[in-house]
């Protein structure tokens, strides 16, 4: 693992780029807007059959806008935060990146499904999972205790040194999940959901345990 030795990114042109790069797609979407349905399939069942819709105009201009929002308020979060607590460089790139990638992902994919091409979102949505597993699982340790203390997730570790072994295991996890999630895109979904309830059930026992130990 990298220290963190570069220098804290600029949230305002962070927020700038990111933004412009989550409206983007909307360019796409007036590019093909005459041919595409009145109604368009937003949600996907298990079983890769849509059972939520939304009007054209909605999809093709309120789900980049929706995002946008989205990372501001990420954005805003995190620099409250990072007044007390610290910035680390490379959390910043893989958590402001996130967005923007959904975004361009699933705008894309929705319009295309649109537009009659067969898609298996399941797995589209697993393989974007898995690279953001992978680049989370890769960055978690080198956030400091001091920058998770005020964060909501739950249970949280007591001290420095119990969060210095959860974050690694709990980043492990995440990491070499993810590369599992990859590696399942080759199987039927069934194992993807495997793989993901197993990450998930990890995490959760990496974080209790973070939580109840105790400092020798």
């Amino acid at each position: 693992m990298m220290n963190n030795t570069k220098k804290p990114l600029n949230l305002k042109r962070v927020t700038i780029l990111t933004s412009i790069i989550i409206l983007l797609p909307i360019f796409y979407g007036l590019a093909v807007y005459h041919e595409l349905p009145a109604q368009i399939a937003i949600h996907w069942g298990a079983n890769n059959q849509p059972n939520s819709w939304t009007s054209r105009p909605m999809a093709v201009f309120g789900i980049p806008v929706l995002m946008m929002l989205i990372q501001w308020f990420m954005l805003g979060t995190y620099a409250i935060n990072a007044r007390t607590k610290g910035r680390t460089y490379r959390m910043e790139v893989v958590t402001f990146s996130i967005m923007p990638i959904l975004t361009i992902v699933l705008y894309v994919t929705t319009l295309a499904i649109a537009m009659g091409m067969k898609l298996n979102v399941g797995k589209i949505a697993t393989l974007v999972i898995g690279v953001m597993f992978v680049a989370m699982g890769n960055y978690l340790p080198t956030v400091t205790y001091e920058q998770q203390v005020g964060s909501r997730h739950y249970p949280k570790p007591s001290s420095a040194q119990n969060w210095a072994v959860a974050s690694r295991s709990i980043g492990y996890t995440m990491f070499f999940g993810g590369l599992l999630m990859l590696i399942s895109l080759l199987f039927p979904m069934l194992v993807s959901a495997i793989v993901v309830a197993v990450i998930i059930i990890l995490i959760v026992l990496f974080s209790i345990r973070g939580a109840m130990r105790h400092d020798n």
